[in-house]
Formats: C-alpha cells, sequence, structure tokens
C-alpha cells in the first residue's frame, strides 16, 4: 500500500553545478531519495532538463529532498516539479538560480488567471 503520485517537470539551465549533479545522480542510483530510484538527471545541450526514469508514477515520498538537491544543480536557470496525487492532490516545486519554493495546486476561474502577471517566473533574471 503507500500514496502513488505522478511527476511531470520542465526546466532550462543556462548554468548548473556539475559537481551537484554527479551528487544528485549518485545518491539517485543508490536509491536514497525513495520513489526516485531508477531516476537519472541530465541536461541536453540547449540546457533542457531531462529527467529519465522508467516510471514517472511512484510513491514519491521524498519529492521535497529530490527538489532541494535539484535546486543545488541549478545556478542559473529554471525546473518545475508538478506531481499530481492518486487522490488529484497536486503539489510541486519551482526552482530558479538555485532558489527552491514549494507550490500547491490550487483551481482559480480564468478570469483571474488571465489577470496575473507571470512575466518573470520562469525567467533568469
Amino acid at each position: 500500500m503507500g500514496y502513488y503520485s505522478t511527476l511531470s517537470f520542465e526546466g532550462k539551465a543556462e548554468k548548473i553545478n556539475k559537481e551537484a549533479l554527479e551528487n544528485l545522480n549518485k545518491i539517485l542510483q543508490e536509491d536514497k531519495f525513495q520513489g526516485f530510484g531508477d531516476m537519472a538527471v541530465k541536461f541536453d545541450n540547449e540546457g533542457n532538463l531531462e529527467i529519465e526514469s522508467s516510471e514517472y508514477c511512484a510513491k514519491f515520498y521524498d519529492s521535497e529532498k529530490f527538489a532541494k538537491e535539484l535546486a543545488r544543480v541549478i545556478e542559473k536557470g529554471y525546473a518545475v516539479l508538478k506531481f499530481i496525487g492518486e487522490d488529484g492532490e497536486v503539489w510541486g516545486y519551482f526552482i530558479k538560480n538555485g532558489n527552491l519554493e514549494y507550490a500547491e495546486g490550487i483551481l482559480l476561474p480564468k478570469r483571474i488567471i488571465e489577470n496575473l502577471d507571470l512575466s518573470n517566473l520562469y525567467s533568469c533574471e
């Protein structure tokens, strides 16, 4: 038994900490974060975040620990990690230039969303 959730992600880095990336992948290989054991984090030639896994639905009990380690990797850039629980709960993490913010999913009327200024949410400034 347990609580399953599904991970989705996006991100782009202009500058990464290669030592932190190696450390994160070592932690993942050693299965130290529950639910993330078969994952590997990479960035392609354009800096796009790639999280390789055979399964994106798991018991991601250590999602915050994973997000904190990923934040150490992204020195300049951003990542968004989104988790949807089996009961429909939504939460995630925004990473921007090494800083981490927890996020919760909420429903908002479209009229409110249309008036939000999200212009700097993903910028690296």
